[in-house]
């Protein structure tokens, strides 16, 4: 019982923190966005941009943090329904092709070509999964390539499985460290020699979550390969095959007989609502476009007063 209760608190603190520091780091993010619309110098483009992607490391690092505590507490949810695996993995290839090609690196993506074209899978559990690996392929390795692949592994005692691998030409895993990586905060041996090479870094959350992932997708994550040769993380989850209908486009919609053109917008009143005067300040940077002043309120009293005002007006 002491170590349910203590893995609840651990959680409810985890989940209390991340939401705290996500809070501040949405406001760095958002005005990071609106700084680059501006116009600056090489100089200055480079520091908003550095600014932009250090910020959204640290939010992937928090939503690492909130996946750990929702998988000690038991409480990862994953919600399965039709995917298109194909374009999952050319979504995540394309996150990191700027990235790999800068460091010289060769990124491919190979698909069975026998490969159902859509699957039942959660789609953002697999992503995550994914990005994790790619990423760290991506910051682990200094030359060579990574390959991202997709097949189906025909098992006769579990039903057909899902076979992901991400396959890099890195330092490699010793076989002594293979089951230390998924452990959280732990990075392994081949981190720290990539970190010279490649400026690698970051809190080793990624392979723990990732394997929780695929263990509550009903699969497991593995790692391959030796010291110097490269490593290949595979991910086996449940395979089934799914049909997903395709409704009409709006060109194939038919017309209902004597419509009349769409009328002119009607004018929209924005009431932005935050007990946070720098949230606001940036919620209306962003709605600057809309024609009309947004009006401003700290708390849900407020913003009830100025709903009644604006409706009697």
């Amino acid at each position: 019982m002491a170590l349910v209760a203590a893995n609840r608190a651990n959680g409810t603190f985890l989940t209390s923190i991340s939401h705290e520091l996500r809070t501040p780091l949405n406001l760095v993010l958002g005005f990071a966005a609106l700084l680059q619309d501006l116009p600056h110098g090489a100089r200055e483009r480079g520091w908003i941009a550095s600014i932009g992607a250090t910020g959204k490391a640290l939010a992937h690092q928090i939503d690492d943090l909130l996946d750990l505590a929702r998988g000690e507490a038991g409480a990862l949810r994953i919600r399965l329904g039709p995917v298109d695996l194909h374009g999952l993995l050319g979504e995540v290839a394309a996150m990191f092709s700027q990235r790999a090609a800068h460091q010289g690196l060769a990124l491919r993506v190979a698909i069975d070509p026998r490969f159902p074209a859509v699957l039942r899978l959660d789609a953002a559990r697999v992503r995550q999964v994914l990005v994790n690996l790619v990423g760290n392929a991506v910051k682990f390795t200094s030359t060579g390539a990574i390959e991202v692949s997709a097949s189906v592994a025909p098992l006769a005692d579990v039903g057909p499985r899902l076979r992901l691998a991400v396959t890099d030409s890195g330092p490699g895993i010793a076989p002594a460290e293979r089951e230390r990586i998924f452990e959280p905060f732990t990075q392994g041996a081949a981190a720290r020699l990539a970190e010279g090479a490649a400026g690698a870094g970051g809190a080793g959350l990624g392979l723990a979550i990732s394997r929780r992932l695929a263990l509550a997708m009903g699969g497991n994550l593995q790692v391959q390969g030796a010291p110097g040769g490269g490593s290949t993380f595979v991910i086996e989850l449940p395979a089934a095959a799914a049909v997903m209908e395709r409704g009409p486009t709006l060109a194939e919609l038919p017309a209902a007989p004597g419509s009349a053109p769409d009328p002119a917008p009607t004018p929209v009143r924005i009431l932005i609502v935050d007990d946070s005067a720098p949230t606001r300040a940036l919620l209306k940077e962003i709605l600057g476009a809309l024609p009309g002043e947004p009006l401003e309120a700290g708390d849900g009293a407020q913003a009830l007063a100025l709903a009644t005002t604006r409706r009697r007006t």
